[in-house]
């Protein structure tokens, strides 16, 4: 009789417990569908709000660039004067397409789109004399500019030599190809680490037909006297 009894109580168990989990699944169901029925609800009620929220981000994401696009020229010259010449040409490519769509219908922005261009351009004839320069100092082509500045770090001469390079699908190309940049930036940069290994050739990047009274022209004939006493000496 206790096998029976033992057989009836948990035949009796496996009824309450099947009872039970069919009772709580029938209640997680029902608040499954409460959530979704109030989520829907909420999408509905905060629909319109959400639209709003991403048009003032559209307008304010505009409204930005509208203000790069009216500093544009500003951002150049600022980015130039601190020798940041690859990121001016990076500046101006990316606003190209906006100027190029919408200028005509703008005079502002076809003023903005001129005074870039000129900016542009002259950039690319000043690095392209610099480069030159600065890559044949030792064949006596000094004298492409009297005006020019020796570099102050090979960083330079690169920075130079690779905007010239991005300028070359522009407008403003300065007729230089790849391999020429490159000749002549590895020829700098032999020219500057020679003149730091021996500061007696410190003259040869300085041009041959400054101003007699030049700071320049000064520095050179110093040198040369202080070559010539050490010669002697």
């Amino acid at each position: 009789s206790k096998f029976i009894d033992a057989t009836d109580a948990i035949k009796s168990i496996g009824t309450n417990v099947t009872t039970a989990g069919e009772s709580g699944l029938d209640r997680l169901n029902v608040g499954m569908e409460r959530v979704a029925q109030a989520s829907a609800r909420s999408d509905r009620l905060l629909r319109a709000s959400r639209e709003a929220v991403a048009e003032k981000l559209r307008i304010q994401r505009l409204l930005t660039r509208l203000d790069a696009l009216l500093c544009l020229p500003k951002t150049l010259r600022c980015d130039i004067s601190e020798k940041r010449h690859r990121k001016a040409v990076k500046s101006y490519k990316s606003a190209t397409e906006i100027l190029g769509r919408h200028s005509a219908g703008f005079e502002s922005l076809r003023s903005i789109e001129a005074e870039c261009g000129e900016i542009l351009k002259g950039l690319a004839e000043d690095l392209k004399k610099k480069l030159l320069w600065w890559g044949q100092a030792d064949s006596g082509m000094s004298a492409l500019s009297q005006s020019a500045v020796p570099p102050s770090s090979i960083a330079e001469i690169f920075e130079c030599a690779g905007t010239l390079l991005m300028l070359q699908d522009t407008a403003f190309s300065p007729g230089l190809d790849r391999s020429q940049c490159q000749s002549l930036a590895l020829s700098a940069c032999t020219q500057f680490l020679k003149e730091r290994l021996d500061p007696g050739r410190a003259v040869s990047f300085t041009p041959m037909n400054s101003p007699p009274n030049s700071p320049s022209r000064t520095q050179q004939l110093d040198a040369t006297e202080n070559n010539d006493e050490d010669m002697t000496g």
